[in-house]
């Protein structure tokens, strides 16, 4: 009890920098609606990326092209808005996860909030989504992972191995190690 005490106690008095101000503790996940495996990507890539940020802690906001939730299987993604009413200047980061959705459209949102993200300095991490990246412009101006592993430049965090992806080259998935990665830069701000 007198350990749980102390921690509270140490908790109200050093409140950890990146949730003095609920603006910046913030991390928005930009989340698309179509997938080759909708029910395993949402279960082995975004819902362990919200985890692990949740866990470091930052809210977490998932932004869908519809603002609906996304329910494939028993598995289910709340979305808390949709991407076009992302206010980008709300957020500390910006999260891509892949989702198998390289063969889909990109919505022009998602283009436009990654792109607005790097213009105000903001932190993007994508894993495996250059179909995201090119089109915003960051592809040509950035060192992006192209093969298995974790890639930091400047602020942009980009990582290879997907689930999907991991599992068709033979390699570890580098989800955790992307987030980890953000989580890290987050702290140096």
């Amino acid at each position: 009890m007198l350990l749980i005490g102390f921690v509270l106690f140490a908790a109200v008095l050093c409140p950890a920098p990146a949730l003095a101000e609920s603006n910046r503790a913030t991390v928005l996940l930009v989340a698309r609606d179509k997938s080759i495996d909708m029910e395993y990507f949402i279960k082995n890539e975004v819902n362990l990326m919200i985890d692990f940020l949740k866990a470091a802690g930052y809210e977490v906001r998932v932004a869908t092209p519809s603002g609906k939730l996304i329910e494939a299987g028993a598995t289910r993604l709340e979305s808390n808005l949709k991407m076009s009413d992302v206010q980008v200047k709300d957020y500390v980061a910006v999260v891509v996860p892949c989702m198998g959705a390289a063969d889909y459209s990109v919505p022009k949102e998602c283009v436009a909030i990654v792109r607005e993200a790097e213009l105000k300095g903001i932190i993007v991490a994508a894993q495996h989504s250059t179909e995201v990246l090119a089109p915003a412009g960051l592809a040509k101006t950035y060192k992006i992972a192209n093969s298995p592993g974790v890639v930091i430049d400047r602020h942009l965090i980009t990582s290879y191995n997907c689930p999907y992806t991991a599992i068709s080259n033979h390699q570890p998935v580098d989800t955790e190690k992307l987030i980890a990665a953000l989580v890290t830069e987050l702290s140096r701000k």
